[in-house]
């Protein structure tokens, strides 16, 4: 479910969709040819908007909202957000992750919109999370900032960083966001003052 934000993130940046568009809630399961996606938590509704179905974590949403946006469109935005690639952390070990960059049959596409399908480090994670933050802009995660010598001389150590997302979709994410911590919510307990 972590990953449900960014798939919402590739609909909202496509503007193809919007926090309001709104979906058939569908008795909380659809089927796709053989396959049948369930929501967890069954939500007595006929219809939710994007944003509500972020709000309790709808399998059933997400799903539909990556048929409408299609393969080429998710596919790349997660390129854009880094999976399958290493983040080029400052930290010896880093995995690039189980990660189909090219084409996506159509079983990945519905799959990867709730985060299955494919694997993604918590440094992979983090920084596409880190995207939404800084207002679309992907920063390069770093363990070590500045090398300073015995004599006082200092070395900065160069960081990448590239626009994922425009500000105004990473803007409406963060406040989408902010409803799963609301009553009603998956994640209630996380909810600040």
């Amino acid at each position: 479910s972590t990953i449900k934000p960014l798939a919402i993130g590739a609909g909202l940046e496509s503007g193809d969709f919007k926090p309001g568009s709104e979906f058939e809630c569908l008795d909380g399961k659809i089927q796709i040819g053989r396959r049948i996606i369930r929501d967890s938590k069954k939500v007595k509704c006929e219809k939710m908007s994007l944003t509500e179905g972020l709000k309790v974590s709808s399998n059933v949403i997400v799903t539909q909202m990556a048929l409408g946006l299609g393969e080429k469109k998710m596919r790349e935005f997660y390129n854009k957000l880094g999976f399958g690639e290493k983040t080029k952390v400052d930290f010896p070990g880093e995995a690039k992750g189980l990660y189909p960059k090219d084409r996506w049959p159509k079983h990945l596409l519905l799959s990867a919109s709730f985060g299955h399908g494919f694997t993604a480090t918590p440094i992979q994670v983090a920084s596409a999370y880190v995207a939404i933050a800084n207002d679309g802009l992907w920063k390069q995660p770093y363990m070590v900032e500045e090398i300073i010598s015995p004599a006082g001389l200092s070395q900065t150590i160069p960081k990448n960083s590239y626009r994922v997302m425009s500000a105004s979709t990473a803007q409406m994410l963060r406040a989408m966001m902010t409803e799963v911590t609301q009553v009603g919510g998956s994640g209630q307990n996380a909810a600040v003052e």
